[in-house]
């Protein structure tokens, strides 16, 4: 009976360790409207150092410094401490209040905005400019470089439902950090959507056409 209890008590002491280091306590708030949960190791010096899970179902951890100039604010051991500040002099001109609205701008559309229209649109435009021009050499560079670049145009349209809080629905400064995020994204969706119509274009004109 006592030695049962023994490897009970043993089990439960090696689970609290394991429990123990698995837990992520503290939170990053960083300036680009990520969150991290992670724990903190070093707080004190002008680099934020921690260590994460690269990976949600996974159990190993990374350590990283970040510089603090990169980070709105942390939660570290249940207590928030901010470290940006507002500065007119190095272009911080929005006060505290004002960022958390911008970062939860960019937070939103990194998070909910959907670009897979780009994406299909620029795949199926320039494969058959791809196909229609031979392969050419015009008709493979120009599209890749003048869909991407065309996203720049347009006026993003913020979507109800992908703005978490709806008080920020008609806030100037939440749909400035959304616009900078989604513009981004569309981009990014053009370049490879382009970059993939004009491969398979070309490969198919050349394999199955020529």
């Amino acid at each position: 009976m006592t030695l049962r209890w023994l490897t009970a008590l043993i089990f439960i002491g090696i689970s609290s360790i394991i429990n123990g280091q698995t837990a992520l306590n503290d939170t990053i708030f960083f300036m680009n409207g990520d969150i991290l949960q992670c724990n903190i190791i070093d707080d004190s010096q002008i680099e934020v150092v921690f260590e994460f899970q690269k990976r949600k179902k996974s159990k190993k951890r990374k350590q990283l410094g970040v510089h603090k100039s990169e980070i709105f604010g942390i939660i570290n051991d249940g207590v928030k401490e901010l470290y940006y500040e507002e500065n007119e002099i190095v272009g911080d001109d929005l006060t505290v209040s004002e960022v958390e609205v911008y970062l939860a701008g960019q937070r939103d559309a990194r998070e909910l905005y959907k670009t897979k229209k780009i994406f299909y649109t620029g795949l199926g435009v320039t494969l058959a400019i791809s196909i229609a021009g031979e392969a050419g050499l015009l008709a493979v560079t120009v599209p890749l470089l003048i869909y991407p670049t065309a996203q720049y145009i347009p006026y993003i349209k913020i979507k109800g439902e992908t703005i978490v809080n709806p008080n920020h629905k008609f806030n100037l400064i939440y749909a400035e950090g959304y616009e900078g995020v989604a513009r981004g994204k569309r981009v990014m969706a053009a370049l490879k959507g382009s970059a993939a119509g004009t491969v398979i274009g070309a490969f198919f004109y050349r394999l199955v056409l020529q």
